[in-house]
């Protein structure tokens, strides 16, 4: 590492960190692909629920008004 010159210890270091900064992003991008599509998985599945849920507890404050 000695026998560098500053100029290629320099442009090493600025490839290194470009290097790391593409795969930080890679793998973020990874992610946040991952977790969009739990997201759409949880809102196909409880907002169909909550909607039913929602009608029963309206037919049960209807019955018992009605009685």
């Amino acid at each position: 590492m000695n026998n560098l010159t500053i100029r290629k210890k320099v442009y090493l270091l600025g490839f290194s960190i470009l290097f790391l900064l593409t795969l930080i992003g890679g793998i973020s991008i990874y992610s946040m692909n991952k977790i969009s599509k739990e997201l759409d998985d949880i809102a196909k599945e409880n907002i169909p629920l909550s909607k039913a849920i929602s009608k029963i507890s309206g037919h049960q404050l209807q019955q018992t008004v009605v009685f």
